[in-house]
């Protein structure tokens, strides 16, 4: 008598019919990959369609995907031009706080028929065992559906001219009497200070390289040209530096501040909440921040140049740094003391 051997389950081998139907569709209907996700290591997520341009380059760009397949989850929704999902309760944090974007999938094994829909949280109804959302049953996954599918994994970049000059900042320091940064309006409006950040980082990489870089950094803030207001009078504006210098504590060793640098002028105007009076005249309403925002840059200097050992540096880089932002309040109208900060 043959001893036992383990047995596939009829929901197991459905499945296996679904995931191979979704392959297939992905590579011969859109043209990418998909990859699926190993047995022991499902945990809600069959498997991933990575995105490839229609030359061929894979773009790093993924959307996850779950699988519902046969005919037993195909149930009408609140109308007969919807299916109704049903899902587990335990996948809903899962899927949210997933790296990728979810989409829930629909198999129709005998007609290779698949319908699909980007999770979202806010679009479920929470049921009693579970949580249900609906499909558009004209919602196939086809070659129709490639444009929405590409716009939901984003648009893959180019960021090899950025890392360029990254990776050439060192040599930049050494070679230049200045560094100017360009901050993009797409950067302020995302509230994005990561390249701006790592920038600065990369100037503290080692000693040398630090050495090499004391006052030598301004920035400009590009793509407001056609507004008429000032750059600290735009929100915008002010809400990125507000978040950029609450992250970058080494603003007061690296920042150049001879008579026309625009950075450190444009961080005490956004942190003042300055206001235009006339074309000579610049009013800060509060510079309490601005003396914070100094006394900041002092502890952060000294962490710097002890971690460095160039504490040689520290006297004169706060001797310039706080005469320049004395200069600053100096040359403006402001309706509040000056206080210790």
């Amino acid at each position: 008598m043959m001893q036992p051997l383990p047995k596939q389950s009829p929901s197991q081998s459905i499945g296996e019919i679904g995931v191979n139907i979704v392959s297939l569709k992905v590579h011969q209907s859109l043209g990418w990959n998909f990859r699926r996700t190993p047995q022991e290591l499902d945990f809600g997520i069959d498997g991933y369609i990575d995105i490839v341009t229609d030359e061929g380059y894979v773009t790093g760009k993924s959307i996850a995907v779950q699988i519902k397949t046969g005919t037993s989850y195909l149930r009408d929704g609140s109308n007969t031009e919807t299916w109704r999902y049903v899902g587990d309760l335990k996948h809903i944090n899962y899927y949210i706080n997933h790296h990728t974007p979810v989409l829930l999938l629909l198999v129709d094994p005998q007609n290779h028929e698949i319908w699909w829909r980007q999770f979202s949280a806010y679009e479920t109804e929470k049921t009693l065992s579970g949580w249900t959302t609906e499909i558009s049953k004209s919602s196939y996954l086809d070659d129709s559906s490639k444009q929405e599918l590409n716009f939901i994994a984003g648009h893959a970049k180019d960021y090899l001219s950025h890392l360029d000059d990254f990776w050439n900042i060192g040599h930049k320091a050494k070679d230049n009497d200045l560094i100017i940064l360009h901050v993009t309006r797409t950067e302020i409006e995302t509230r994005n200070v990561r390249v701006f950040a790592s920038t600065i980082k990369r100037l503290s990489a080692s000693r040398t390289i630090l050495c090499n870089s004391m006052g030598k950094i301004d920035f400009l803030i590009m793509g407001y040209d056609e507004d008429k207001r000032e750059l600290y009078e735009i929100p915008e504006v002010r809400l990125w530096i507000k978040i950029m210098v609450d992250g970058v504590k080494e603003l007061a060793y690296f920042l150049w501040l001879d008579d026309y640098a625009q950075g450190i002028v444009t961080i005490a105007a956004c942190l003042c909440n300055a206001k235009k009076i006339d074309d000579q005249r610049v009013e800060f309403t509060d510079i309490i921040p601005l003396l914070e925002f100094m006394d900041q840059q002092f502890e952060g200097l000294n962490e710097l140049t002890e971690t460095f050992n160039i504490e040689d540096y520290n006297k004169p880089v706060s001797m310039r740094f706080g005469n320049k932002i004395r200069e600053i309040i100096g040359a403006t109208t402001h309706t509040a003391e000056i206080g210790s900060g």
